[in-house]
């Protein structure tokens, strides 16, 4: 389904077909300006927006737009203007960021008595950047409305007295659930690249705050985060989402700013992605200051797009699980890995340490957890791939007599000779000393151990405290007891492939 706004039986409407009264809004990188009140549409060089995004958008516009029949505008007092038009942008969802690549334009251009109606119909959707393509019209994320040409320096402007598309009667069936579907392309690698934005009715208040809760239900899993801006940009928590089950975003925050907009940021989340009972209230208040968070009134007005398409549709909103903690591992099949969440090792896939420095024997014991406390560190060792791991409200968190790794701060540490980073060097993983030309990334996990300890240090047995060291890619790697690594082995006990031999 098509993204609705108010309905109105029109009365030049046939009885069988009904409007759609467009609504706007605009972003604050954009060179335009919407004023709901007086129904003025200025665009110019002023404001701190690129001076070609002269444009506001259609905010209840996206999704299949091939049941449309009409477009209809009345515009008036037109200043500034060199030819008195504007032009309406349709951009087809290719599952990549915006793009004027798939584009098909109609150019507003009204008549003496500033009326313009277009016949949707018999548009052929042509792709302004490559006519011999079409754009598909069932997949359209974004609608856009230019400024024409300003005749003399300052803003133009014009007054959008109506604004309509007209389609089918639409009959809407109260008895079923409704929520909003938002359908991406392929997962990306920004949080941003897919969003689903809601302008507020209301700004929020600076150094208020609120509580921001849905239900999602991602099909092919990923993860979501709520970003309040409009007066900056104030990011919250990111939770990871169960694969095609719907999972509970809840977060409490402080308003850093007047904010007006709430984005839901789905870079993370491939195909379609459903939302339901989406609320935010002020902490200790009731009101929802979201209009029809429910989806159970027909229309989504204030809902939009960015990269994607948004639909109104009628779906059972199944069990609520909370939400998971997305951890990805890469191809050395090791990483360190913190979090500001409870953690329960759910996945039978993934094994949790705590890293302890022996100084004697000069290696690293591992102790394995089961789970662990928001914001401690632990290295974790899995396949290759991404996982979801249950965050319970209460864990029990890991003793610090068993666990010597740090968290940086901010700021990078340089290599002093007694700091060591995890990493997988020929084929061995294992925590290797920083040179003092290099150093410990701002937030990154590392060991620090007294100065004069060798370049490389092992991982040791979990219940012999022997010196293993894991050889993820190479056979046969002869090291000492003590992690040194040994060409020409000669008489003595050393470790082969991570077991102890005698030779």
């Amino acid at each position: 389904m098509l993204t609705l706004a108010l309905l109105v039986l029109a009365g030049g409407a046939k009885a069988d077909t009904e409007r759609v009264n467009l609504t706007f809004g605009t972003d604050w990188y954009c060179t335009a300006s919407w004023n709901a009140e007086t129904r003025i549409f200025s665009w110019g060089s002023g404001g701190t927006g690129n001076p070609d995004w002269i444009f506001i958008n259609v905010t209840n516009l996206s999704g299949d737009v091939s049941k449309y029949t009409k477009l209809y505008f009345k515009l008036e007092n037109f200043t500034n203007s060199a030819d008195n038009k504007l032009t309406l942008y349709f951009k087809e969802n290719k599952g990549n960021t915006q793009s004027m690549d798939y584009v098909a334009k109609v150019e507003i251009t009204p008549d003496a008595n500033g009326e313009f109606e277009f016949d949707l119909t018999t548009f052929d959707w042509k792709n302004n950047a490559n006519p011999s393509e079409t754009i598909d019209k069932t997949k359209i994320y974004d609608v856009t409305l230019y400024g024409g040409a300003r005749s003399g320096d300052g803003d133009g402007s014009v007054k959008i007295t109506e604004a309509y598309v007209e389609r089918p009667k639409v009959t809407w069936n109260a008895s079923k659930n409704h929520m909003l579907l938002a359908t991406n392309g392929e997962a990306k690698s920004n949080p941003w690249d897919y969003q689903v934005n809601y302008t507020l009715p209301t700004p929020l208040v600076k150094d208020k705050t609120y509580v921001i809760e849905y239900a999602i239900n991602a099909v092919n899993g990923g993860e979501t985060r709520v970003v309040p801006n409009g007066d900056g940009a104030q990011y919250l928590d990111t939770k990871g989402l169960w694969t095609n089950e719907f999972t509970r975003y809840k977060v409490e925050f402080t308003a850093n700013g007047n904010h007006t907009k709430l984005e839901i940021d789905l870079g993370a989340c491939g195909g379609e992605v459903y939302f339901d009972n989406v609320s935010l209230v002020e902490k200790g208040q009731t009101t929802n200051l979201i209009a029809n968070g429910d989806f159970e009134t027909e229309g989504t007005a204030g809902w939009s797009a960015v990269s994607n398409t948004i639909a109104q549709v009628e779906k059972e909103l199944g069990e609520i699980q909370e939400p998971g903690i997305l951890v990805s591992v890469g191809e050395a099949g090791w990483r360190t890995f913190r979090t500001g969440s409870n953690v329960q090792v759910s996945d039978p896939n993934v094994k949790a340490y705590a890293a302890k420095y022996m100084a004697e024997g000069n290696y690293v014991q591992l102790t394995p957890v089961t789970e662990f406390g928001a914001w401690q560190s632990v290295l974790i060792e899995a396949p290759q791939g991404n996982y979801l791991l249950k965050s319970p409200a209460s864990v029990t968190g890991i003793d610090d007599a068993i666990n010597d790794l740090k968290a940086n701060g901010p700021t990078p540490l340089p290599g002093d000779g007694t700091l060591y980073g995890l990493a997988k060097i020929n084929g061995v993983v294992g925590f290797y000393k920083i040179a003092s030309t290099s150093e410990v990334p701002a937030w990154a996990i590392y060991l620090q151990i007294p100065a004069g300890g060798r370049e490389f240090i092992g991982f040791g047995d979990e219940t012999t405290g022997i010196s293993t060291v894991k050889a993820v890619e190479e056979d046969h790697v002869v090291y000492t007891l003590g992690g040194q690594r040994v060409v020409n082995a000669k008489k003595g006990i050393f470790i082969v492939n991570g077991k102890k031999v005698i030779k």
